[in-house]
């Protein structure tokens, strides 16, 4: 079972890192340190926070390096399968999904 208040505890100091107004490399290093331990606690809802903090790039490039990035979502048709986009949002190349299906 995942551990989904992770929220409540990174969101919090997310907001205090923005407030205190730090240089960005070292409120990427911090939100990074805490997003890895968390990530090893289980944390199963992370994407909502990443959503959170969109306008905060040291930020989201710390959800980036640990893997969790807002995905695009778009719906394709693949040989009458229906694909989701598992790419980052706003990305330049053709939708893809996880099974490799490219549209």
């Amino acid at each position: 079972m995942g551990f989904n208040r992770g929220n409540e505890i990174f969101d919090p100091v997310a907001y205090r890192l923005i407030e205190a107004d730090l240089d960005p490399a070292i409120t990427y290093e911090i939100a990074r340190t805490l997003i890895d331990a968390l990530l090893d606690a289980d944390w199963d809802t992370a994407d909502e926070s990443v959503d959170e903090f969109l306008e905060f790039e040291p930020i989201v490039a710390a959800f980036r390096e640990c893997g969790i990035v807002r995905t695009c979502a778009d719906v394709g048709k693949v040989q009458d399968v229906s694909c989701w986009c598992e790419l980052e949002a706003d990305h330049t190349i053709p939708h893809s999904d996880l099974n490799g299906h490219q549209w």
